[in-house]
């Protein structure tokens, strides 16, 4: 279970990027494990669509196509929004200054133009909001859907000229303290 969760983990912020190719062994390795428990958690990716079998039996990671991108797009900003809402619902005073904590951890690794830190970074502040909107079902599903996500992410925020500025998080935090589930 272990092993499974760093792989998910590894791949939902980027780790890994579209079309690499992993091997039990390489993956044994980076973890500190032996490869019969990451042949588990291979195939249990394998599974949720995080990592492909190719027909010669080798694993990759996914490679994204613009009609999986759009679907992906649509669904986490229908699932996240539903999730933020309710996290608006259910916020405190703690978990707003935990949420701007974080947001100001994000920024600073925007600063530093440090690609792997700043992924972490914004799923944990995205992960937060939607685990304070208690949805047992809603969670995981978001999470499968950043598993497929996050190779691409990393990908694409390592391109030349590619800006972002998570300036979302801000608004989304400020609708949060003022109570407007909507606007979050």
């Amino acid at each position: 279970q272990k092993d499974y969760n760093e792989l998910r983990r590894s791949l939902r912020v980027g780790t890994f990027i579209p079309g690499q190719a992993v091997t039990l062994r390489s993956l044994a390795r980076r973890i500190g494990t032996s490869p019969m428990p990451i042949r588990e958690a291979i195939n249990r990716l394998i599974a949720e669509r995080a990592l492909e079998m190719l027909p010669n039996r080798s694993v990759v990671v996914p490679r994204m196509t613009r009609e999986k991108f759009t679907e992906l797009s649509m669904l986490r900003q229908k699932l996240e929004g539903t999730a933020a809402e309710e996290a608006c619902r259910r916020a405190t005073l703690s978990l707003i200054a935990k949420l701007e904590k974080m947001n100001t951890e994000l920024l600073e690794r925007i600063e530093q133009q440090r690609v792997a830190p700043i992924l972490e970074r914004n799923q944990r502040l995205h992960f937060s909001i939607y685990e304070a909107s208690k949805y047992q079902l809603l969670v995981p599903m978001i999470e499968s859907l950043w598993l497929q996500a996050g190779p691409f992410m990393y990908f694409s925020l390592s391109l030349p000229g590619m800006r972002w500025d998570a300036s979302n998080h801000k608004d989304a935090i400020e609708a949060m303290s003022a109570g407007d589930a909507a606007a979050c």
